[in-house]
């Protein structure tokens, strides 16, 4: 027959300390602290701080949205809501999402078409004051007006060739003088050509990595001292997928992208004590000249119209279609404003999951 399990007497001072119980009044009264020690008394201190909090609450206004107002940390605490300030942004009216871009200064270069315009753009709609750079005077000139008249924005044109470190120089002390400081760079300058590995001349190679990597790295070198005495900054370099999906009509394009990828992680291990944090975005097949041109050369090295290349990409994307300038533009957007304060060293692909590989 089984023995029945003895019960332990309780003791008289209360429960056993073993079982999560306390041992003693005042035991208990130790681990509960004041309150416990006033007779359930609120100390005054806690009191004030309630009636504070609510009248904070009630100085705020109604509560934000359900689902915003009930996000809270690992931890229990709540996360800091911000309401958008009127007038503080030209975004539309009934945005949610404040990036707090309002008054930021920001120099994009190859601004005058294609992503760069279309982040040029995204930063003037949310009330940042714009420089773009590019070398075609006229076009960069014609961007900028249309800026200014859709979204009311500040915009300056500072043309430049930045393949030439005197130009680079000259542009970033230009955006500086204008803004009085400069917030963000968006490293967006050069198109590498693609071929045939065995013809391409080394001029070519030469000058396209010129102005796409050294332009990067330059551009990088002139405004980090004025972003590391500012305490704050935001670099964004614009690379492309091909860094990640090597192809043998673009290898020159592939190489310089993977190194500039390399690029951003080191420069963001150098500017985190100051607060700069830096990032890369790869685009893959955007809707812009510069693509389509791309895609020429691919059809004319693979013996194939320029109608399959561009019907064969929507193909093999699994959206079934390629991204627009302003895909890349709000991603842009958002790793340079306040909600992006925790992220930096990484190159985020937007390709609409056309990569493979799986990076960790």
């Amino acid at each position: 027959m089984a023995r029945r399990a003895r019960r332990r007497p309780r003791s008289a001072a209360g429960p056993d300390p073993g079982r999560g119980g306390l041992s003693a009044p005042g035991e208990q009264q130790l681990r509960r602290g004041p309150r416990a020690a006033r007779g359930g008394q609120r100390p005054a201190s806690r009191t004030a701080a309630r009636r504070d909090r609510a009248r904070a609450v009630r100085a705020r206004g109604p509560a934000l949205p359900r689902p915003a107002a009930r996000i809270r940390l690992a931890g229990g605490a709540p996360v800091p809501q911000r309401r958008p300030q009127s007038g503080a942004s030209n975004a539309p009216e009934g945005d949610i999402v404040n990036l707090e871009l309002a008054g930021k200064t920001a120099l994009v270069t190859g601004g005058s078409q294609g992503i760069g315009r279309a982040i040029a753009f995204g930063l003037g709609a949310e009330g940042a004051r714009v420089a773009i750079c590019a070398r075609d005077k006229a076009r960069l000139e014609q961007t900028a007006d249309e800026i200014k008249a859709k979204t009311r924005a500040e915009v300056v044109s500072l043309p430049g060739d930045l393949s030439r470190l005197d130009d680079v120089n000259r542009v970033a002390a230009a955006a500086h003088d204008r803004f009085g400081r400069l917030d963000i760079l968006v490293n967006n300058a050069g198109a590498i050509r693609g071929g045939d590995f065995l013809k391409i001349p080394d001029e070519q190679w030469a000058g396209d990595w010129s102005l796409k990597i050294l332009g990067y790295v330059r551009m990088a070198r002139a405004v980090f001292p004025m972003m590391q005495a500012q305490g704050a900054g935001r670099i964004v370099n614009v690379v492309g997928a091909a860094a990640r999906n090597p192809t043998a009509g673009y290898l020159p394009g592939g190489i310089a992208n993977s190194g500039l990828i390399n690029f951003t992680k080191g420069l963001a291990d150098l500017g985190a004590p100051s607060g700069i944090l830096v990032t890369a975005v790869s685009p893959a097949a955007t809707a812009t000249a510069r693509w389509e041109s791309l895609i020429a050369t691919q059809a004319a090295t693979a013996g194939t119209s320029v109608d399959d290349q561009r019907a064969q990409a929507v193909k093999d994307n699994p959206l079934k279609r390629i991204a627009t300038p302003e895909d890349i533009a709000d991603l842009v957007c958002f790793l340079v404003s306040a909600r992006a304060a925790f992220i930096t060293g990484v190159c985020i692909t937007v390709d609409g999951g056309a990569t493979r590989g799986v990076y960790l």
